[in-house]
């Protein structure tokens, strides 16, 4: 099994839209408005990419899938914040539960030896 990245730019609002439900029904998790990554293989990888290009049809658009062999995975960095809405529905760095992955951390937040 290998990781996939999927990153596109699609104007077209339905047509995003199927191409983000197909990443979702092929369980990737979204982690960019328009960017996908999870483990696939490569047979529902090129699935996937057959889908992809049946839904594009004749739009314009630029996709692009791509493969993460084991150790480039493992060599990502992730920094996140994630936090609760302020009282004015805007994120507040004092929310609970507020966390931040730094390089080098997994995200529980502890040291990841294969940096």
């Amino acid at each position: 099994m290998t990781h996939l990245l999927v990153l596109y730019d699609i104007s077209d609002d339905r047509l995003r839209t199927k191409v983000a439900d197909a990443c979702l029904d092929y369980g990737l998790e979204r982690v960019q408005y328009s960017a996908f990554v999870g483990e696939l293989g490569r047979v529902h990888q090129r699935e996937l990419e057959v889908r992809m290009r049946e839904l594009v049809g004749r739009h314009t658009v630029n996709i692009r899938l791509i493969p993460l062999d084991l150790v480039t995975w493992r060599r990502q960095r992730i920094i996140r914040r994630e936090s609760a809405a302020g009282s004015e529905g805007k994120p507040s760095d004092e929310s609970p539960g507020a966390t931040l992955v730094e390089d080098g951390q997994d995200e529980q937040g502890q040291e990841r030896g294969d940096l």
